[in-house]
């Protein structure tokens, strides 16, 4: 599984460095690399991803991982008002 967390309404998807996802199921977490990308390896199955970062609202999306394919999933995370 791989992807992007970005900043929801930016004109390039300005990656989110350092945001942490955390896998539910086997309360495993993450962190996006320089530009925002993640890589997850993942079993197939049906799996809750918890996106966060400090000043940016949460976001929980359920994905399903499949056999055999690499599952893409960009997610935008909007920010807080101050």
């Amino acid at each position: 599984m791989e992807g992007k967390v970005y900043i929801n309404g930016t004109l390039l998807k300005r990656g989110i460095r350092k945001a942490k996802i955390t896998v539910l199921e086997t309360n495993k977490t993450y962190t996006t690399g320089l530009f925002g990308k993640y890589c997850l390896e993942l079993q197939p199955g049906t799996y809750n991803l918890k996106f966060e970062e400090e000043g940016y609202q949460t976001k929980i999306i359920e994905v399903e991982v499949k056999a055999g394919e690499t599952t893409k999933l960009d997610v935008g995370l909007d920010k807080l008002e101050e």
